[in-house]
């Protein structure tokens, strides 16, 4: 198993208003994973990674949701995405904002990857997701162009 860097309590905290949302013991889940509920209260802190995949995956697990993914996108705000939603909300465009992503994206966490490409006429928005749990992965890929569309919006 890789190492999966770090995750900032915002982006957990999107999880978690799903979860409550959902009705989902989130008690359980933070003792499953190993956290401490308490670090909800922090808007600075980290949690590892491997912390964070594991709160996604149980979180998988208890909803049986397929499109979990998808729908923890509704639960996005500025401050899940750290200081970067911030940043993003400074921007004139929309691709202002997303050439801003790239070099900020390690205050969220090291959950993954952006790339854009700029060709003539269009434009490719990639995100390379560094989590290697096989229930997680494609949830956390969906959370995170969701989340891009929500906000957005």
């Amino acid at each position: 198993m890789k190492n999966l860097g770090t995750a900032s309590i915002a982006a957990l905290r999107q999880y978690v208003r799903a979860a409550e949302s959902a009705g989902a013991d989130t008690s359980s889940l933070f003792t499953q994973s190993g956290l401490n509920p308490a670090i909800l209260d922090s808007d600075d802190g980290r949690i590892n990674g491997e912390q964070f995949q594991r709160f996604i995956f149980l979180l998988c697990k208890l909803t049986n949701n397929p499109i979990l993914g998808l729908e923890t996108g509704d639960f996005v705000q500025p401050g899940s995405y750290s200081v970067l939603g911030y940043i993003t909300m400074s921007c004139a465009t929309l691709g202002e904002a997303v050439a801003r992503i790239a070099p900020f994206e390690k205050l969220v966490g090291d959950m993954g990857t952006t790339g854009l490409t700029m060709t003539q006429g269009s434009i490719k928005l990639t995100w390379h997701c560094n989590y290697d749990d096989p229930i997680v992965r494609p949830q956390l890929v969906d959370n995170v162009f969701a989340s891009w569309v929500t906000y957005a919006r």
